[in-house]
């Protein structure tokens, strides 16, 4: 007697209780569909109402509206060209390995999208554990009287070593500067950037900046920071340079130890 058999037998004698098991798979499947709901709507309790409006309204939730939409229906018009010939072929013809079709041609239906969304999320957002990879800005925190050379961040923590951009100023002076978190000249930019490149005038130093460009599409996209580990070196600067010059020489395989003894000789010269 196959399962579906037994539990249509206990419908109809009035037994309502169904097996231990399926109704534990049941309940974790429902709990998996309703978890994503449940923690996006937590998180956007949390969201500032100024701030919720300013998002709602935004252009960019506009845009990720309409490919939503555009999407639905490019899903919802693929399942049917799918599904509707596979559901005539396993259940009116002999096509090999019915079930098999059955299971896949569901499986598109049975998963929905939101919870691949919340895995993508999960792993890839704020605090996933691949975020790193997806940082737009790298920064570095530098001393308060060098914020002038630099773009400088103000910003919000999300999680260790990254943070949300609020806004970005090129080279403030040290009295004036939002924070002492540089950007470092390592961007992961969207397309848009392009247009407002082409949009905004000379900014400091008479140059056309990039930091004035991300400080207007701040206004349409969410950017993040991750504060840089390592070490760093500024060959905009002379002694940058010269240091790099160093390092790289202490290094480099066929250099390291011809350089070394010039430089231990050189350090045992007497000054004057």
């Amino acid at each position: 007697m196959t399962l579906r058999t037994r539990l249509c037998d206990r419908l109809t004698d009035g037994d309502d209780n169904l097996p231990l098991g399926l109704t534990l798979l049941c309940a974790a499947i429902a709990a998996t569909l309703v978890f994503p709901l449940a923690w996006l709507v937590i998180e956007a309790v949390a969201v500032e109402r100024e701030r919720a409006l300013d998002l709602v309204f935004s252009a960019g939730t506009a845009e990720v509206l309409a490919n939503s939409l555009l999407l639905m229906a490019g899903v919802t018009g693929f399942s049917i060209v799918v599904g509707v010939p596979l559901a005539y072929l396993t259940a009116r013809t002999d096509l090999p390995f019915r079930r098999f079709w059955s299971v896949a041609a569901a499986l598109p239906l049975v998963v929905p999208s939101y919870v691949g969304a919340f895995s993508f999320v999960s792993a890839f957002g704020p605090q996933g554990e691949f975020h790193e990879a997806l940082a737009p800005l790298g920064v570095e925190r530098v001393p308060e009287d060098e914020t002038h050379r630099y773009g400088v961040v103000s910003s919000e923590t999300v999680g260790e070593g990254l943070s949300r951009v609020n806004g970005i100023v090129e080279k403030p002076k040290p009295a004036e500067a939002p924070s002492n978190l540089a950007v470092i000249g390592r961007y992961i930019l969207t397309p848009g950037i392009f247009e407002h490149l082409s949009a905004i005038g000379k900014g400091a130093g008479g140059e056309i900046q990039l930091t004035d460009a991300i400080a207007r599409q701040l206004a349409e996209e969410t950017f993040l920071a991750w504060e840089f580990e390592g070490r760093r070196f500024d060959c905009g600067d002379k002694l940058g340079y010269l240091e790099a010059t160093v390092e790289y020489a202490l290094h480099h395989p066929e250099l390291r130890d011809a350089f070394s003894a010039y430089l231990s000789d050189l350090d045992a010269r007497p000054r004057g």
